[in-house]
Parts: C-alpha cells; structure tokens; sequence
C-alpha cells in the first residue's frame, strides 16, 4: 500500500490531502498508523517530495521515520515547484543519510531520463531504489538499455499505444474511464511528420478499437 503524500495537484491539496500533508506532520504519521494497522502482512510505503515550498528534507522525513513505513518514496522538488525545474538529487541522497540504520527502504524519483541514467543517479545518492514516472510513458522500450526510443520505427510505435490501449480496457474497463487512457496518446503520437492531426483524431475516439481504426488509417496515408 503506497500512501501518496507527494501529489502537488490543487484538487488534491485543497482537500488537505497529496502534498498538503507535509505541512500537517501529524495527520500523516496518523495516517501511516492507520494503514499499518490495516494493512496486515502487507508493506506500508510513502511517496512524498523533499519540502513545501523548499526544502525540508530533514525535518519532514524524521516525521515520516518515526511511524517506519516499509518504504519511503522521495521525489526531488518541493510541491511549489510541482514539475518544474530540475529534481533535486542532493537532497535524496541526504534522505538516504537521514534514513541509514532506520531499516526504511529509500526510493529516489525525479527526472530519470533512461534506465542508464537511473543507475547512475542510484549510484551516486545511495538509494535502494529508483521509482520513474513521466520518463516512462509513451516508450515501454525505457527499461532496454539497447533500445533508444528515437529509434523506434513510428508504426512499432503506435502498435504498442494500441495494445496498451487494449490492455486498459481489458483491465479497467468498468473502473477507469477510457479518456484517462488518452494522456498516453499524447505521448505516444508526438515527435514525427503528422502526429498533431494524428492526436486530435485520436482525442476524438472513445475506444481502443476506434483508436485501431485512426492508426491504421493514418500509417496506410504517411510514410513515416
């Protein structure tokens, strides 16, 4: 069970919820409590960010030890920076230091552009682990270190958008709506002659199959 107290998002926060608990220690650490409790034989772990508006590294994750979740997630910036700028890895590495001996589990998360470049950032702050998150959508090829996704042919490439597709519905059909599938489109369907019209039908569609219809049209039309 992975408690997300890390999400910057204004709908999440207003509801003192995500990111929002950094500024209520309290809560959190009665929240991480609570899921032990509940959680039986299954690990309890935190995703958070370094800090509110800057870093608080020091204080907030001695709040966080102290309830000793399984695992730790620190992403790199503070929550007023949301997704800008740059993840900041000297404090996570300070986060590993803050945590040694405390048997929690630490996972650095924040701008991992390639599985390569994961490796090196685990190397050099100590973590037990890398999470990646936006480094990973629209390239399933991120984890193969001999595949760069630049070159990735574009109809191999929207296959694999279609058969994520088909497995969301074939997964989460009934739980999530499709339109959530259609960020992934966004990525996917971007950097080669054509992709904008491309997303904008794509955007249109209100299933996979539909989806399969616009591709296939769209790859019989363009050499790319």
């Amino acid at each position: 069970i992975d408690i997300n107290m890390g999400c910057p998002d204004k709908s999440i926060v207003d509801q003192g919820a995500g990111a929002a608990l950094m500024k209520n220690p309290k809560r959190a650490r009665e929240i991480i409590r609570a899921a032990k409790k509940g959680a039986g034989d299954l690990p309890v772990s935190v995703k958070t960010r370094i800090g509110w508006s800057e870093n608080e590294i020091e204080s907030w994750l001695a709040e966080l030890l102290s309830e000793k979740p399984a695992a730790i997630i620190v992403h790199g910036r503070t929550k007023k920076q949301s997704f800008a700028g740059t993840a900041d890895w000297d404090a996570i590495k300070r986060a590993v230091e803050i945590a040694k001996g405390s048997g929690v589990v630490i996972i650095g998360n924040g701008d991992i552009k390639s599985r390569k470049d994961g490796v090196r950032k685990a190397k050099e702050s100590g973590v037990d682990g890398i999470m990646v998150g936006r480094g990973v959508l629209g390239n399933p090829w991120f984890f193969n270190h001999k595949v760069k996704i630049e070159n990735v042919p574009v109809a191999e490439r929207l296959e694999a958008m279609i058969e994520h597709a088909r497995l969301f519905e074939k997964f989460l059909k009934g739980t999530k709506n499709y339109n959530v599938i259609k960020k992934h489109y966004a990525v996917y369907a971007s950097g080669f002659d054509g992709a904008k019209g491309l997303r904008t039908e794509l955007m249109g569609t209100k299933s996979a199959k539909q989806a399969w219809h616009v591709v296939k049209r769209f790859l019989r039309k363009n050499r790319v």
